[in-house]
């Protein structure tokens, strides 16, 4: 079979950029300037950070733009015609799971297998370890799943219930009296949810970097 020679110029699509793309690049670019333009956000943040939580130590700087990203992915779905990234599961998992894996990976580093002892509550009935430990072993592993599915479904349910009354709002305007403070609301929730989500992995890194 022969190909033309000007094949080699054919301009071919390889990567499809969907709105998911281009709101998390987005996220990401308004991350890096926020650090490199304007440190003094940063700054504040840490001063903030580290006078409310202990033990949290160099990781700061994770943790800081661990809120930066689920805060700003919350913000940014309040934009009418935007993305909420943080309603999408996988986005939200994709970023539990690792935070969680690093955290354990930390943990056995400082205490090795001590680290297993926190499957063991204290003072736990010889007979029912074997039954405890698995349960504790269970409830533990399925943290990441319960950090994706409290902040996905509470961004969900918030943007859902807007976009209802924004419908209701055509067919009546008289219920714009309605629609604003639900609106506010689901403002607070895009803080609050980002705010829970980082005190949960500061409660997770706590603790496995207590002494076992």
């Amino acid at each position: 079979m022969i190909f033309s020679p000007l094949e080699q110029f054919t301009i071919i699509p390889i990567i499809e950029i969907s709105n998911f793309s281009i709101f998390a690049i987005f996220v990401l670019l308004t991350i890096i300037l926020l650090k490199f333009l304007n440190k003094f956000i940063l700054s504040k943040h840490i001063e903030w950070w580290y006078s409310n939580q202990n033990n949290i130590g160099d990781h700061i700087y994770i943790l800081l733009t661990l809120w930066f990203l689920i805060l700003i992915s919350n913000l940014i779905g309040m934009v009418p015609y935007s993305l909420t990234l943080t309603a999408q599961g996988i986005f939200v998992f994709s970023i539990a799971l690792p935070t969680f894996l690093a955290i354990n990976l930390f943990g056995i580093k400082l205490h090795g297998h001590n680290l297993f002892y926190l499957f063991l509550p204290a003072g736990a009935p010889l007979i029912l370890t074997p039954v405890i430990a698995i349960l504790e072993f269970i409830s533990y592993s399925i943290r990441s799943l319960s950090l994706t599915l409290r902040l996905s479904a509470n961004m969900i349910a918030g943007h859902i219930l807007m976009k209802i009354m924004i419908y209701a709002f055509i067919e009546m305007p008289l219920l714009s009296i309605i629609i604003l403070p639900i609106v506010f609301l689901e403002l607070m929730v895009a803080f609050l949810q980002a705010y829970v989500f980082l005190v949960l992995i500061i409660s997770y890194y706590g603790d496995v970097s207590l002494p076992h």
